[in-house]
């Protein structure tokens, strides 16, 4: 395994390569006010996103149309880097809050996240990435997309992986393993190299919830006091660490609710800006190719756009359709044409077949619940729900034995169970007093419409899955988890000040002891990886302290902490300054 003195160059590489590109764009968008400030990282995701799916397809057109893709990528990285650097716009750009605080945050969530995995091995050494203690006697699904991606790379896509098609999952992740090929296909970096960039993907959440928080007009304070607290929760951290992907698409969803809902920009009034509607298109179709989970909360985003209250002119639905189809025709045609017939997933979790067989979707569905009747279908429906609020009596261990592993479980499995000490915030609602201060930390409209997407969501899923019991939270959507955390978070963070401080310090103690020594309780440690996961961990916690004092919220300007809510709170839902460029 490489020397921990490399990975923080590592990540910073892979993040260029990945990110530079987008960043630029969002810059130039940003500064067009195309696009809001906060909304330029989560692009920048976006780009580096779909320059991985062109590189997948170019690679399975031709080995060698794929490795000239791969350079044209990688020298547009290097190209917009030198670009931003500079322009002095640009530079004064990226140093901005709305810009360089999730991009900061992002990058040291995700070398945290690696050095804390890289850490501990359940042997000697790690001579696959599932060696590591935190991967290991899970399942395989983490490294399907890296061997999907060996095998576009290899020339044999419809390679049979145990028994699961290539077709049948997802690829966005695997494209943007191969946008990097030469690392993650040598031999001698591909280990570190996948987990420290699928890491760096699934991190993407928090850019994204950046991007929401500050649509909702909550103040930095608060959002400091809620990444703290997913941060150091097991579903963040496990998601994060353990890349099916899931986190990776629910961050594109939530950057899709931003600029179709909160941050559309008008150049003229009645001037439908088609950059927003075929940003979030994009958005959209890429988080359906990352892992299609999400389109439980995609279905009540897509009826309450329909609703005459958030509704555009029909060209700008045109636009965002085209751009989700430009995303996810390719992949359907895959499927059906080159792979069939790809709808095992589909089978299984709608149809309620552990092992399907050569009929079609529709045929099982009438098979199944023609079998069942109306009381059947009702009495797995209830299933679902006892399921998602944790009332079943089964035990399960998640990365060992123990109470600590059951601990683990029930937080990765159960929506009741997984908040942790966000679960208090509820509390605020029982009183009036609690709900005006709600209203006062964030815009109630918005918020409303976090919660609704979120509830409609949860209820698509409940009805929609066959059952009996097959509600686990990674069953699901976890751009619905990403938004709960974050309507959550706000109401936990109007709680009194000690007992926020309080909350977040348990939290945060609990993870450590629960989620990571632990786990690395003993296993072969690796020291040299366990300071790099303690220094990148308190410079976390030092940014997120900053964030929460309100300091430099404007250039030049430092506000004292009674001051923060409110200048962010006055503010209309648009970065708190808006960038310029050439």
């Amino acid at each position: 395994m490489r020397s921990s003195i490399l990975l923080v160059p590592l990540l910073l590489a892979q993040a260029l390569w990945l990110l530079a590109p987008g960043l630029l764009a969002g810059l130039l968008l940003a500064g067009r006010d195309r696009i809001p400030a906060h909304l330029v990282v989560p692009v920048a995701g976006l780009v580096g996103c779909v320059s991985g799916y062109a590189v997948l397809w170019a690679f399975f057109g031709a080995h060698r149309l794929g490795n000239v893709a791969v350079a044209g990528f990688a020298a547009a990285a290097l190209v917009s880097a030198a670009w931003i650097g500079v322009r002095p716009t640009l530079r004064a750009a990226l140093l901005r809050l709305d810009v360089a605080a999730p991009l900061g945050l992002m990058l040291l969530l995700t070398l945290g996240y690696s050095a804390i995995t890289f850490s501990c091995t359940a042997g000697p050494g790690a001579g696959s990435v599932n060696a590591f203690c935190h991967l290991n006697g899970f399942t395989g699904d983490n490294i399907l997309p890296q061997i999907f991606a060996d095998n576009i790379h290899h020339g044999d896509p419809r390679t049979v992986t145990w028994d699961w098609q290539g077709s049948d999952r997802p690829p966005l992740q695997s494209g943007v393993q191969l946008l990097q090929a030469p690392l993650t296909e040598s031999a001698s970096w591909r280990i570190i190299s996948y987990e420290v960039l699928t890491v760096l993907l699934q991190a993407m959440w928090l850019p994204a919830l950046w991007g929401l928080f500050r649509a909702l007009k909550v103040s930095t304070h608060t959002f400091a006091v809620v990444a703290a607290g997913c941060a150091c929760t097991g579903l963040f951290f496990f998601n994060s660490v353990f890349t099916w992907p899931k986190l990776l698409p629910a961050a594109l969803v939530v950057l899709t609710c931003g600029v179709w809902f909160f941050d559309r920009r008008e150049p003229r009034p009645n001037q439908p800006n088609h950059w927003s509607w075929a940003i979030g298109g994009l958005a959209a179709g890429a988080a359906m190719v990352a892992h299609s989970g999400v389109v439980f909360t995609l279905v009540p985003i897509v009826v309450a756009l329909l609703l005459p209250r958030h509704r555009p002119a029909w060209t700008s639905l045109g636009v965002a359709a085209v751009a989700a189809l430009v995303m996810f025709a390719p992949w359907q045609a895959y499927q059906r044409l080159y792979d069939p017939p790809g709808d095992r997933l589909l089978k299984m979790h709608l149809a309620g077949i552990p092992n399907p067989d050569e009929r079609s979707l529709g045929e099982l569905l009438r098979s199944q619940y023609g079998g069942t009747g109306g009381t059947g279908a009702l009495a797995n429906k209830t299933a679902n729900l006892t399921t998602v609020l944790g009332a079943q009596h089964v035990q399960y261990h998640l990365l060992g034995t123990g109470r600590t592993s059951v601990l683990r479980d029930e937080e990765f499995r159960y929506l009741s169970l997984c908040f942790g000490v966000f679960t208090l915030g509820w509390l605020v609602l029982i009183t009036r007093r609690g709900r005006q201060r709600v209203r006062e930390a964030a815009d109630p409209d918005r918020l409303r419409l976090v919660f609704g997407i979120a509830g409609a969501s949860l209820l698509v899923w409940i009805l929609v899955m066959y059952g009996p019991s097959t509600t686990h939270l990674h069953q699901g959507s976890y751009a619905t988890m990403l938004l709960l955390f974050a309507g959550g978070g706000v109401l936990f963070s109007v709680l009194p000040k000690w007992v926020v401080r309080v909350g977040v310090t348990l939290q945060a103690a609990y993870w450590a002891l629960i989620w990571v020594a632990a786990v690395w309780k003993g296993h072969q440690l690796h020291w040299g990886f366990v300071a790099v996961s303690l220094v990148a961990s308190a410079a976390f916690a030092a940014a997120l302290f900053r964030l929460r004092r309100g300091f430099w919220l404007r250039r030049g300007v430092r506000l004292r902490r009674g001051e923060v809510s409110a200048a962010v709170s006055a503010r209309p839902a648009v970065a708190p300054e808006t960038t310029s460029a050439p």
